[in-house]
């Protein structure tokens, strides 16, 4: 009888003993892991939120980033508790053959198993405020008003997606990605439903950008447009200039204006222009824009030889107030100053001595000051003396 107490008296040590060693085990798991991975900065913060062993296993990136906010022992972390998932696929060959396993022992059982945590990219949608893109522009102020009515012409679609391209290739390049002409797209009939297609039940929006697939290309009027623009701005700029304009002669060039180097690339410069064409506002941009194309429009002038009408049509804004005056300094900085010489005081004095040589003075001009000579040589001093002037005066004063 006192055999069998005593053996049962040390059964029962042995285990209470055994459940204290797994309580310890628990307890301890997180703050023995963390300092066989050498971090041991971060226990005090473990113990702080509370982390136990099974909170140990439920951790995400989230939670993780909030318990080191310190990106390098973050990194190191997630590498070790990556390090600990072993790949779980079962085998698929057949000469593969199933083995008996090992029952885990008690270490095994009590270390911490963390889920793989595999970075991910983010996508970031961006997002278009249709009815604020269009009110930049005078055209687009029209199309608003009749996608309001749920009326809208050919013409006025072309505008919409000439307009919108712009915008597109401004904010995000000559090519931007699938998921950006997408979420162009759907804020363009989400904003105006009238403009849904009614045969895509899928999106909505296959009328203006379609996806491509099964290497078939994208479609879309806004792809369409994006692909012409593409096209035009790779096309070399003078192919059609050459073909149209007739040689002219070696004296002819010479004495051509030089017009200096861009100080943007070509296709910068078109991108530009686009926008150009569609806005007029903000006035701060609208001038940046119209100074970083004075080059390039100055060469477009000289290589294709428009009427005033077609360049109103690709420059609408050279004729604002001030427009013109910041292209000559550009193209000509040391002569700028001369666009705003008058050409009375240069040429006063020649203008008078010729009157006097012609006998056409009215009156005697001693004592008078130059600001009153400058008035006598504006005035018709008779018909003939005007006429002789205009007549005799030479084409270019030296």
């Amino acid at each position: 009888m006192l055999r069998d107490g005593c053996r049962s008296a040390s059964v029962g040590s042995r285990t209470l003993c055994l459940i204290r060693g797994l309580i310890r085990s628990m307890d301890d798991v997180v703050c023995d892991t963390l300092t066989q991975w050498q971090l041991t900065d971060v226990i005090d913060r473990f113990k702080d939120e509370g982390i136990d062993e099974e909170s140990f296993l439920l951790l995400d990136e989230g939670t993780i980033s909030q318990l080191i906010p310190k990106a390098g022992p973050r990194l190191k972390f997630l590498k070790k508790c990556r390090g600990l998932i072993e790949p779980a696929v079962p085998p698929t060959s057949p000469d593969v053959q199933p083995t008996a396993t090992t029952p885990p022992s008690m270490e095994d059982q009590t270390a911490p198993v963390v889920p793989a945590m595999i970075p991910q990219t983010l996508h970031i949608i961006p997002q278009f405020d249709i009815r604020q893109i269009l009110t930049g522009s005078t055209e687009g102020k029209l199309i608003l008003g009749s996608l309001d009515e749920d009326v809208i012409i050919p013409s006025q679609r072309k505008c919409l997606v000439r307009i919108l391209v712009s915008h597109l290739m401004e904010k995000f390049g000559e090519s931007p990605t699938s998921e950006t002409k997408k979420a162009l797209a759907a804020a363009l009939i989400h904003g105006f439903p009238s403009l849904k297609d009614e045969s895509d039940s899928s999106s909505g929006f296959g009328y203006w950008f379609t996806p491509g697939r099964n290497r078939r290309p994208a479609t879309g009027f806004l792809e369409e447009r994006l692909r012409n623009v593409r096209k035009r701005m790779r096309k070399p700029a003078r192919s059609q200039s050459t073909q149209q304009t007739p040689p002219q002669s070696s004296e002819a060039s010479t004495r051509r204006t030089f017009i200096p180097e861009c100080t943007i690339s070509e296709e910068r410069a078109i991108q530009c222009k686009e926008w150009l064409k569609h806005n007029s506002q903000p006035l701060n941009q609208v001038e940046q824009y119209m100074q970083d194309t004075a080059v390039y429009r100055a060469k477009s002038l000289r290589e294709n030889g428009w009427d005033i009408q077609g360049i109103r049509q690709e420059f609408p804004h050279l004729f604002t107030p001030g427009m013109i005056a910041q292209d000559f300094q550009i193209l000509h900085g040391e002569a700028a100053p001369k666009l705003f010489e008058t050409w009375l005081p240069l040429f006063k004095d020649k203008i008078l001595h010729l009157a006097r040589r012609e006998g056409k003075l009215i009156s005697s001009l001693d004592g008078l000051t130059p600001d009153c000579l400058g008035g006598t040589c504006s005035e018709p001093v008779t018909n003939t003396a005007s006429t002789n002037c205009l007549q005799g005066w030479p084409k270019s004063v030296p």
